[in-house]
């Protein structure tokens, strides 16, 4: 019950933890079966070398801060013929070598493309650097540029431009 109101598919909440201060501490283990294939040969691994913990930035609740812990497993990819050695889980919500939730990286998009903020405003407000927020409005805002902007074709940027002629 807990795991679909935190709602970070692929995820399964362990536990929660309220702190003293307010706010809380939501612990993760993985759920997604597929979370331990290799990213590069896509065998499912059967070995664990060890456990690690990761600390993904997430969108708050309500008021309060949420922290999440993830404790996940570091897979050992014993297939001769591929080049990885070891992987860690990872899920489309927080991708491999990622410290940000996508959820928080759309929340800051949203908040600068149809919110009005700045992207300084929208990055202070997440908890995210400038250039993660302005990363996360860009890929808000590229699909819409899409749509609303004609893309020019290559020919019109390098034909000729007509030049009034010059008496010798």
């Amino acid at each position: 019950m807990v795991s679909r109101l935190f709602a970070l598919e692929g995820a399964e909440v362990a536990e929660v933890d309220e702190e003293p201060g307010g706010g809380r501490t939501v612990w993760l283990v993985t759920a997604d079966p597929d979370a331990r294939s290799c990213p590069v040969c896509k065998t499912a691994s059967e070995h664990v070398r060890e456990q690690v913990v990761t600390r993904p930035a997430d969108i708050g609740y309500g008021r309060d801060q949420v922290s999440v812990v993830w404790v996940k497993r570091r897979w050992e990819c014993r297939v001769a013929s591929c080049p990885r050695g070891t992987f860690t889980e990872s899920l489309p919500a927080v991708p491999p070598r990622r410290r940000v939730t996508e959820r928080l990286r759309d929340h800051a998009g949203q908040l600068v493309a149809e919110g009005g903020r700045t992207v300084a405003q929208a990055a202070r407000e997440c908890g995210l650097s400038w250039p993660a927020a302005h990363q996360a409005f860009a890929a808000s805002a590229d699909p819409l540029l899409d749509l609303c902007v004609p893309r020019i074709a290559s020919t019109a940027l390098t034909s000729r431009v007509a030049r009034p002629a010059v008496d010798p």
